[in-house]
């Protein structure tokens, strides 16, 4: 079947929207703000378009000649309305090559997307995204490498963002007029959104449903979508109720000097733990061997009344949960992970799949609001085996059991390092094998060993530079080498 017949299709197969009847009724009786103003963008090439007849008053943006032939009509969004909010999908997918995703993974990989991204979010506007081919598929499964606010990730591909899309308009016409206007005037139209369909998702009744991962999945299943419920909440919220959105920030100062490992030096790459980082979401990709991680985040509550004194709470919803404690940051009796300051253990030594945890923020009147997350993820083409003291005994980086991995997170390399200690357990280094055969040595500081003393001991090493290499297979990513950087020197 054609694109097009399949869309009309899927429209007039979509259920009528049960909460229309009860949103055109507020909106006669001026309970409720309706949809005048509102702003819809689609960035799918009208492959997903939205039946903005059904939302009266609301603004479907064009795009000009010129708009097209800069490609700036097309995938993510690129442009602020101000004072407005925007309603968003974007129903396309990269489908050839190695690099291929869902523009939702792409917004979390792709550099520069994620502050992008989550500028737009804090500024009203509400973005639809399948997760396509990324999320629920047998051979393949949750390839996201972490998770954010700033989108909404559903199951499916074509056209399952189309109920999420209307459910968050309902909302938007829901509103009563103060309360819309305080939400817009505050750049909470996001968050507020985030927060009403998380918080009525089927299933997800009381508080502590809320703040465990029945709300929070990586992406959203039609099924449990709940418009009525999601209407009513939306018409029942008043301004001084309307929820704070989190603001994450990693710590490292003079008074917590948590030492964070370098590329090149503390493991064989050449880029950042930090995948991206963004006041609403944050993604450590846990590159380095160390077998518990601490990691030490500030969260601070915004839009909320600034008399107001907010409460933050810090949850697992998803991974496994054993693996991660919140605790007060050392030498810290006042900032508490309560008040937003926290440090995050994560024991990495067992974990398969990636952690999610959730910042939660409310004040005196309001809910649990929209969650801001911070994501650890394990790279799954390593194999790792731990000492029984903890430390790392080897990192088997050639996909030993042939697993997906995203090469935009962690290039292919084809080798295995194994480390070794002294008997009092400090480090001495480690010995890089391809295939099983001895191929270099390397110091404790990430140097390739190139003389040794009569002992055995390293007397000359050199700085090693990690670089990407081409495969000459315009299908295949780019491999992980390496590349002596500078003339050797003396090892004291």
């Amino acid at each position: 079947m054609p694109i097009a017949a399949q869309s009309a299709a899927f429209r007039k197969s979509e259920p009528a929207s049960p909460e229309n009847p009860s949103v055109r009724a507020w909106i006669s009786d001026g309970t409720a703000a309706g949809n005048l103003g509102d702003v819809y963008v689609n960035r799918d090439l009208g492959h997903s378009p939205l039946t903005v007849s059904d939302f009266p008053g609301i603004v479907n943006v064009q795009y000009g000649p010129a708009a097209h032939a800069a490609q700036a009509h097309v995938d993510h969004p690129n442009t602020l309305f101000p004072d407005c909010a925007v309603f968003g999908n974007i129903s396309r997918a990269r489908l050839k090559g190695a690099f291929w995703r869902s523009y939702g993974r792409a917004s979390l990989t792709d550099p520069g997307l994620a502050p992008r991204m989550d500028l737009l979010y804090r500024n009203n506007q509400f973005w639809v995204i399948p997760a396509h081919m990324d999320f629920g598929k047998k051979d393949i499964g949750d390839v996201f490498p972490g998770v954010a606010p700033f989108q909404f990730i559903t199951v499916g591909s074509s056209w399952s963002d189309q109920g999420f899309l209307r459910a968050a308009l309902a909302a938007s016409a829901s509103f009563p007029k103060t309360t819309k206007q305080t939400i817009i005037r505050r750049r909470l139209m996001g968050p507020t959104l985030q927060w009403l369909l998380r918080r009525t998702r089927r299933g997800v009744e009381t508080e502590d449903d809320y703040l465990s991962p029945l709300a929070h999945p990586t992406a959203f299943d039609a099924p449990r979508l709940d418009t009525v419920r999601i209407a009513e909440k939306a018409h029942a919220l008043q301004p001084e109720q309307i929820p704070p959105v989190v603001s994450l920030s990693i710590i490292n100062s003079r008074a917590h000097p948590i030492r964070y490992p370098v590329a090149g030096r503390d493991y064989p790459d050449s880029i950042s733990e930090i995948l991206y980082a963004t006041p609403s979401a944050i993604c450590f990709v846990l590159r380095a061997p160390d077998g518990i991680r601490p990691f030490l985040l500030h969260a601070r509550a915004e839009g909320a009344h600034e008399s107001k004194t907010a409460t933050f709470a810090w949850r697992v919803v998803h991974g496994d949960a054993s693996a991660v404690k919140f605790e007060t940051p050392t030498g810290e009796t006042a900032n508490t992970p309560e008040k937003g300051f926290v440090q995050i253990t994560v024991d990495r030594r067992n974990i398969k799949e990636r952690i999610d945890v959730a910042c939660f923020a409310k004040t005196d009147g309001t809910e649990w609001g929209a969650p801001a997350f911070i994501s650890f993820f394990p790279i799954p083409q390593e194999g790792r085996v731990y000492r029984p003291d903890g430390k790392i005994a080897s990192i088997d980086y050639s996909n030993p059991e042939g697993v997906y991995s995203d090469p935009l997170v962690s290039l292919p390399r084809h080798w295995k390092d194994t480390y070794s200690y002294d008997d009092a357990g400090h480090l001495l280094g480690w010995t890089r094998s391809y295939n099983g055969k001895d191929t270099a040595a390397f110091t404790a500081a990430g140097d390739r060993i190139v003389g040794r003393r009569d002992d055995g001991t390293p007397a000359k090493a050199v700085h090693v530079k990690y670089t990407p290499r081409s495969t000459n297979d315009p299908l295949e990513p780019l491999t992980l080498s390496y590349l002596d950087d500078g003339e050797p020197f003396d090892v004291k």
